[in-house]
C-alpha cells in the first residue's frame, strides 16, 4: 500500500564495518573494474550516452558564460566533436575511510570512500568560442593521462547529496617528465582553474608523443570539483 513506510537496517557485513572505528582495508576492485568495462563497451556509442555528457557540457559552459568576466568577451561557446575515448577510469583501489553511523543498526548518514584511479583512455573535445568582437577561437583538448586519489562523498544531512573531488597530491615533476617523455618550463602560472605549464621538448615514440603533444602545447592542471 501506497504511504506505507519501514524502517530500513544494514545487512550483516556492514554492520561487522560499522563497528570497526577506522578505515578498512584496500580493496581491489577488480570485479567492478570488469563490470563498468562491459557496460561501457555496450554503452559509449549509444546515442543516450553521447546526449548525457553532451547535456552535461552545456551546462557546464552556460554556466561559465553566465561569470561576469566571460560574459565580457564571450558570445557562444559550440560544441565541434567530443570523444568518450577508448577505455574508463581503472579504479586500482577503494578505502572506506569515514561511516558516519557509530550504531550498526542503522543505515549511515555519511560516507566516504577514498579511490585510487587511474585513466589513459584519451578522450578528447573540440570547442568553438565566438568573442565579442567578431572573432573565434578553436580549441582542442586531450586528457593523455590521469592518476590519482579520488573521494566520493554521501550524505544526509543538510538534504541527501554527493560529492566528488581529488585529494591534494604532490606531484613530482622529474618522475612525470620521465614518465611521459617531455620537459616542462620551469614557469608555472596559477589561477582559480588550477595550474598551467608551457611544455617544452618532446622525446620521439614517447606516450607524450604518441598521443599528439607537441612542444609548446599548454598543460593544464585543473582543479576540479563536483557536487
Amino acid at each position: 500500500m501506497l504511504g506505507n513506510f519501514t524502517t530500513t537496517h544494514p545487512s550483516h557485513q556492514p554492520r561487522d564495518y560499522v563497528k570497526k572505528d577506522r578505515a578498512t582495508e584496500k580493496e581491489s576492485c577488480m570485479s567492478l573494474n570488469l563490470l563498468l568495462a562491459f557496460l561501457w563497451r555496450e554503452w559509449r556509442d549509444s546515442p543516450q550516452m553521447k546526449s548525457f555528457f553532451l547535456h552535461k557540457m552545456n551546462s557546464e559552459f552556460a554556466e561559465l558564460m553566465r561569470g561576469k568576466a566571460a560574459s565580457k568577451l564571450i558570445e557562444q561557446i559550440t560544441i565541434q566533436e567530443l570523444s568518450l575515448g577508448t577505455s574508463l577510469t581503472v579504479i586500482t583501489g577503494a578505502t572506506v575511510m569515514k561511516i558516519g553511523t557509530k550504531d550498526p543498526l542503522e543505515v549511515p548518514q555519511e560516507l566516504d570512500i577514498a579511490l585510487d584511479r587511474e585513466y589513459s583512455g584519451g578522450c578528447h573535445m573540440a570547442i568553438q568560442v565566438d568573442l565579442v568582437f567578431n572573432k573565434s577561437v578553436y580549441l582542442a583538448v586531450k586528457l593523455v593521462s590521469l592518476q590519482g586519489r579520488a573521494r566520493i562523498q554521501l550524505s544526509r544531512h543538510p538534504l541527501t547529496h554527493w560529492s566528488f573531488a581529488f585529494y591534494e597530491i604532490d606531484i613530482s615533476r622529474e618522475n612525470n617528465e620521465i614518465s611521459f617523455g617531455l620537459t616542462l618550463s620551469k614557469e608555472i602560472r596559477e589561477d582559480a582553474l588550477g595550474k598551467t605549464i608551457v611544455i617544452e621538448t618532446i622525446v620521439v615514440d614517447s606516450p607524450s608523443y604518441t598521443a599528439g603533444v607537441i612542444a609548446k602545447d599548454i598543460l593544464v592542471a585543473v582543479r576540479w570539483t563536483q557536487d
